[in-house]
């Protein structure tokens, strides 16, 4: 999980206390009995059957989300090498380290997923310790995934498996040789197997296609449901753009864009495009008895996008503009094999070999966003409106066109300036992104494939609870959603910001990696298990409005 916003981590102590409430799996106790436990010391609803207010269809999944980098902890990939080069030095709060050791604790993970009632466990296989040097497979790690796979099916958990979330082998790119500025250091030698110089080697769709084949061979007889990239856009933007993801490319002109950037997202959707037939090749096993094999997808962040005046033709258009980057320039480039390559809202550029390499739509749903019509890079019309703690700066933005936060126009809002990461709460932008992608891809399969709230647990289980009314209201509606999946399980890694922010509904202890169940924990599975809402979390939860603090 990323977003590219603003951040001041606040973190909150919830619920109970370590001593009396955490999960240790290193105690000899059950650890599902200890969040039994737990639960009956959270002042919610009793668990005995409520009447369901909002009921599910039976298929609909119910899940949790993280990703291997962020909780398996260990890692030697091209992240932790980030993580502590001096080129890098100022895009990395801490390093992942022992992450929330997941690697060690699957199998007392899994026991939480079951005790929730949920349906699905989304995790991503981390390339870098299948293929730790180019074309060697580790064979000790390929058992590893194998067992947490085991894991899940005694517990009679789906899992959905991301192929890439990112993060990368060292291989691909060597950052060792990086300096600033990137740009001018990047791939001084040429590609070879100890420096494959990223996705702008025309090598590298095949290169992922042949790991994803792999996997889909070892793994297919428990995986249905595959998903290739993890936020295909923004870790583009990140990555080759801003530079604040490795390998820390930046493209601030046209030139640059042309050059620098748009290699490098024809490489990553040409190796999504190699991954789907490359799964679909070698996994033949109908693992859940649905009649398919494999379905695959990708991942893609986006959100409601709102113009600050729409009365104003610039905001209009730059709003038009970054709803077109966000949520369908991806998924038309493989659905429909088409390219938006100038970035202007209309794909003209035909690339059949993607097309129809798609099966199901990964929805990542964090907040909304509100855009003045400001050009100041060449990608986009506008800038979008934040919520900041610096005076001066908030007074330009206002100047510009920006609502003043905090407003109902000013989803950035109404959380105090400088939080504004992960906290941000738009229901109804989620119901409109699902129209959209309905109205443009019909009958395409949608699930939503993360969805959290930082650091507040009670504004988190209401959060949880408003956006799981709005899929009740898409489903109703004829829309083609198929799940819901929460991030996250656990505290995490978050990337550039560290372990500062916190999404889990499980709190993790980074010095003993206890467990601790929240609400938001207790809630969602009150919320599974019956697989509806009730009238009573519906009162408390619920509605509209500000989200309840405690």
């Amino acid at each position: 999980m990323h977003r590219i916003l603003l951040v001041s981590a606040v973190i909150l102590t919830i619920g109970c206390t370590d001593n009396d409430c955490a999960v240790d799996n290193d105690s000899g106790t059950s650890p599902v009995s200890d969040v039994v436990e737990i639960a009956e010391t959270v002042d919610l609803a009793p668990e005995d059957v409520q009447l369901v207010a909002l009921e599910f269809p039976p298929e609909f999944r119910f899940g949790a989300s993280t990703s291997a980098h962020q909780v398996e902890g260990g890692q030697k990939n091209n992240w932790t090498l980030w993580e502590t080069l001096e080129y890098s030095s100022g895009f990395v709060a801490d390093s992942s380290g022992d992450a929330s050791d997941q690697y060690n604790r699957f199998e007392e993970d899994m026991d939480l997923v079951q005790w929730m009632g949920l349906d699905v466990y989304r995790f991503s296989i981390e390339w870098s310790r299948i293929e730790p040097e180019r074309g060697v497979y580790d064979q000790d790690e390929i058992a590893h995934y194998l067992e947490v796979l085991k894991a899940m099916e005694q517990r009679g958990i789906k899992p959905s498996v991301t192929l890439h979330h990112f993060t990368e082998p060292r291989w691909f790119t060597d950052l060792s040789k990086l300096s600033q500025p990137v740009n001018d250091s990047f791939c001084p030698d040429g590609p070879s197997d100890t420096d494959f110089c990223f996705w702008s080697n025309p090598d590298a769709p095949a290169v992922f296609g042949e790991f994803c084949g792999l996997m889909a061979k070892e793994y297919g007889a428990y995986v249905d449901e595959w998903m290739t990239f993890n936020e295909l856009s923004g870790y583009w933007i990140q990555s080759t753009i801003m530079g604040d993801f490795p390998p820390g490319l930046t493209a601030s002109t046209q030139d640059e864009i042309d050059q620098v950037a748009l290699p490098v997202l024809k490489g990553l959707l040409g190796a999504h495009a190699a991954c789907y037939k490359a799964i679909h090749e070698n996994d033949k096993t109908d693992a859940d008895g649905d009649g398919q094999a494999a379905r695959v997808g990708l991942t893609t962040g986006t959100g409601a996008v709102y113009p600050a005046d729409k009365n104003n033709p610039d905001d209009v258009a730059a709003a038009a503009q970054g709803k077109s980057l966000a949520t369908f320039l991806v998924f038309d480039a493989v659905i429909d094999g088409m390219l938006d390559a100038d970035f202007d809202g209309t794909p003209e550029e035909a690339h059949d070999d993607w097309k129809g390499t798609m099966d199901i739509i990964g929805l990542q749903y964090y907040a909304s966003t509100v855009v003045v019509g400001l050009q100041i890079h060449p990608l986009l019309l506008g800038v979008p409106c934040t919520n900041v703690e610096d005076e001066v700066l908030m007074a330009l933005q206002i100047a510009a066109g920006c609502p003043p936060p905090p407003t109902p126009d000013f989803p950035m809002g109404p959380e105090p300036p400088g939080e504004t990461w992960g906290r941000q709460h738009d229901p109804d932008g989620l119901l409109q992104v699902l129209g959209d992608l309905n109205d443009r891809f019909g009958d395409m399969p949608i699930v939503i494939t993360e969805h959290g709230y930082a650091d507040n647990d009670y504004k988190r289980a209401g959060a949880l609870v408003r956006h799981l009314e709005r899929c009740h209201e898409a489903i109703e509606s004829g829309i083609p959603l198929e799940g819901y999946y929460h991030w996250s399980l656990l505290d995490n890694f978050e990337w550039g910001h560290g372990f500062a922010i916190r999404f889990g509904l499980f709190h993790v202890d980074y010095e003993t990696q206890k467990r601790t169940p929240t609400v938001a924990a207790e809630v969602y599975k009150q919320i599974a298990e019956p697989r509806g809402i009730s009238e009573e979390i519906l009162e408390q939860w619920g509605g509209s409005g500000a989200l309840p603090a405690e």
